[in-house]
């Protein structure tokens, strides 16, 4: 008995990367569609992609790619949302400056009876929502967890943050490794 690392991944994950690489390659097909975003879409009731009717979007997030790596993309956010693979999805297309000095925002806050109150498993409250002292909402309305954290939003500098830093055990180990840029 020990421990043995394992690779743990997810088939949803297999079917957007067969979707993004035919989409990059230029050789996607509705078929290739079909057995991958349609399968999850259609888990879940949604309406299945048709590869004819992708339209141009000047909001989506890359206006300079062809809709349908768009289109993937978005497929991609969606479908692992707070799965922790946003930053590496970033990093492979280069596309930081998405979140460069921007400070994002949560749900729109309109109220609640809950305020100023949190209710503990044996019923006691305390009080710990109390806006503008621990929940900062915006001008908008949406909640603003990194007001006071991140007041110009985030950093990032291309030089250095496309590349982790490598483990200083690793160096030592190493003599021939070097230390990537910035760290």
């Amino acid at each position: 008995g020990g421990w043995m690392a394992s690779i743990i991944f997810r088939y949803s994950e297999a079917l957007l990367i067969y979707a993004e690489a035919k989409a990059e390659l230029g050789t996607l097909t509705q078929n290739d569609i079909d057995i991958s975003v349609n399968l999850l879409r259609g888990r879940v009731g949604m309406i299945p992609m048709d590869l004819g009717n992708i339209a141009f979007d000047p909001d989506w997030d890359y206006p300079d790619l062809s809709p349908i790596i768009n289109e993937i993309r978005r497929e991609r956010r969606i479908e692992l949302a707070f799965e922790a693979s946003r930053w590496d999805d970033l990093a492979r297309w280069r596309a930081h400056h998405l979140i460069e000095n921007i400070r994002p925002r949560g749900i729109k806050y309109v109220g609640s009876n809950l305020e100023g109150t949190y209710l503990k498993p044996d019923g006691s409250g305390l009080p710990s929502i109390i806006v503008g002292v621990n929940l900062y909402v915006d001008g908008e309305g949406y909640i603003d967890p990194y007001q006071v954290q991140v007041p110009t939003g985030f950093g990032f500098d291309p030089e250095r943050d496309y590349l982790a830093p490598i483990p200083s055990d690793e160096l030592t180990l190493n003599n021939n490794l070097d230390q990537n840029p910035g760290w």
